[in-house]
């Protein structure tokens, strides 16, 4: 399993953690693994598990199977919830 890392004090960060699922909305993928966010923003599996578990500390994703290695996430309603809204907030014109 990878290390994981704090990201959030990087002067420039790739990307934040909600944004993993507004890709995985836009895309519509009902369930995604770390290893696809990581290939989906080329990034190192260390951060992908690092925004997975903020995403989960938050309730926005779930596991699917906990007995399933690699683990495999979806989207809570809570999840759908925010990121409707995190989506009209960011893209409404002023």
């Amino acid at each position: 399993m990878p290390i994981q890392r704090s990201y959030k004090d990087y002067p420039d960060p790739k990307l934040y953690s909600y944004e993993i699922l507004i890709k995985v909305k836009e895309l519509n993928i009902p369930q995604f693994t770390s290893s696809e966010v990581a290939d989906m923003f080329g990034i190192c599996r260390a951060e992908a598990c690092t925004r997975i578990n903020v995403l989960k500390r938050y309730n926005l994703i779930k596991r699917v199977d906990p007995d399933v290695y690699p683990a495999v996430y979806e989207m809570t309603k809570w999840g759908h919830k925010y990121i409707d809204k995190k989506i009209k907030e960011d893209y409404e014109p002023e």
